[in-house]
């Protein structure tokens, strides 16, 4: 949090929520669309990571979550970024 002072402002205004997983992808894709090598791609995949974890541990103190979704979460927010880890890569050898 001390390096992403944003994240609290964001967390204050858009509260997590349980069903927020839905949205990984198209969040993902959208910080992805600027990135131009493989360092670039690794950066951001770090700092959505750490952000999306962030939200999920938010969720799961304040107990906005129930654990069930919270693994729901943390299962998709893995399977999101290696998909979108191998499309990446992927697209750049075409």
């Amino acid at each position: 949090m001390i390096a992403q002072p944003g994240w609290l402002n964001e967390l204050a205004d858009s509260a997590p929520a349980a069903e927020e997983w839905r949205h990984y992808e198209a969040w993902l894709q959208e910080r992805l669309q600027a990135v131009t090598d493989e360092a670039g791609l690794m950066r951001e995949l770090r700092l959505f990571r750490r952000q999306m974890m962030v939200r999920i541990a938010w969720a799961q103190a304040l107990s906005l979550v129930r654990e069930e979704e919270t693994l729901q979460q943390l299962s998709v927010l893995a399977e999101t970024l290696i998909v979108a880890a191998r499309d990446w890569l992927y697209a750049g050898l075409l």
